[in-house]
């Protein structure tokens, strides 16, 4: 009778345990997914490296140097309009989005379909007017670069209408530096090349300080202009194109 009033009770037990077990393993689920569904979009930001100082490169058009990429999750909805909160923050310069900033032109993302932003479409996003700028103001007003150092380039998708958040805040850590351009070796500055004589013109550099601490190298384009007149200020004939 002992034995089986034991075997009972450790029934009991057993049972109550594993209870507690699905209970929990039902709440972690549910939270799970209350977690994935408290947003209807996921943003993330890509800053091409090695990243610039100068704010006018983010927002040439065609540049691919900062692209915040969108995707819609709600498939009930047959589209939705969007616009972005930005934040390009380090420990000495911040710039945000100012609250109720609304775009002349809203971002409409159709559900499942990946959405890009980059280029001149940040043009209203980086004008200072519509940013709430701390550290060296004047300095980033006046000269439209950052100081160079650590920084945190976040996205957040809100709705176009009512400035509510759509998706959590995402960012990508970034280390921008003013690099060195190469120093032409050949031609030597000045000489001149005639093109009847010398059909091919090499053309050799050396590099200073144009590694990033990423490790990452840049790229560079050689333009070269024709002169049709003599005597003509060569740096004219860039100014004109």
């Amino acid at each position: 009778m002992m034995i089986d009033y034991w075997k009972r009770h450790i029934d009991r037990i057993t049972l109550i345990k594993a209870n507690i077990f699905l209970i929990l393993l039902l709440s972690i689920q549910v939270l799970n997914a209350q977690i994935i569904d408290r947003y209807p979009a996921n943003v993330m930001p890509v800053v091409s490296e090695p990243a610039s100082v100068y704010l006018s490169d983010y927002i040439e058009t065609g540049s691919s140097q900062f692209t915040g990429n969108i995707v819609f999750n709600d498939f009930n909805e047959a589209s939705w309009t969007f616009k972005l909160k930005l934040t390009i923050q380090s420990t000495d310069v911040s710039l945000v989005t100012k609250q109720g900033f609304t775009p002349s032109t809203p971002i409409t993302v159709m559900p499942g379909e990946p959405y890009a932003f980059s280029g001149s479409d940040w043009l209203e996003y980086f004008e200072f007017s519509n940013l709430d700028i701390g550290g060296e103001v004047r300095s980033i007003v006046n000269s439209g670069r950052l100081p160079e150092g650590y920084y945190s380039f976040c996205l957040q998708v809100l709705d176009y209408d009512t400035g509510d958040p759509l998706s959590d805040e995402m960012c990508q850590q970034v280390y921008i530096k003013l690099l060195a351009p190469p120093l032409i070796v050949n031609p030597v500055c000045n000489s001149i090349i005639n093109p009847v004589t010398q059909v091919q013109i090499p053309f050799s550099w050396q590099l200073f300080n144009t590694k990033s601490p990423n490790g990452s190298v840049p790229e560079f384009q050689i333009t070269i202009w024709e002169l049709l007149e003599q005597g003509v200020d060569p740096l004219s004939a860039v100014a004109n194109g």
